[in-house]
């Protein structure tokens, strides 16, 4: 090993590793510890933005409420209300669908301005607005 080199080993399992910081796991660990991760991240989520949140959003969204406001009611981001979709794909399906349900009929969906003045956060105008770059 060269001078001032330092040899790391996996945390959990003592397994030599590349130079890495000293709290590493080797890749065989880090496989197995990744479903607990998951199931304990998912528990956080489901503990900050429970489901009668989530009921409540998707009735708000549903009754014309656009989704910023629907939010700010309900005192959430709008990211929270987005990433618990990386949880649960039902839930990415059933926000879509409040608002599609929701969206005002008197915009031109699809288009960047019911985006940004119109507060419709509908597929189509997400659309739109992700064209833009």
């Amino acid at each position: 090993m060269p001078p001032g080199a330092t040899h790391t080993k996996c945390s959990v399992c003592g397994h030599p590793l590349p130079e890495t910081n000293s709290r590493a796991r080797c890749r065989k660990c880090l496989d197995a510890r990744r479903p607990s991760d998951r199931r304990r991240r998912h528990d956080l989520a489901a503990a900050i933005f429970p489901l009668a949140a989530r009921r409540r959003l998707l009735a708000l969204i549903t009754a014309g409420v656009n989704f910023p406001d629907a939010c700010n009611d309900l005192s959430i981001t709008q990211a929270r209300a987005r990433g618990y979709g990386a949880f649960d794909e039902q839930w990415v399906q059933d926000l879509d669908d409040a608002l599609m349900a929701g969206r005002d009929p008197n915009l031109n969906h699809g288009t960047i301005n019911a985006y940004r003045w119109g507060a419709c956060r509908c597929p189509e105008c997400r659309q739109a607005r992700s064209a833009l770059g």
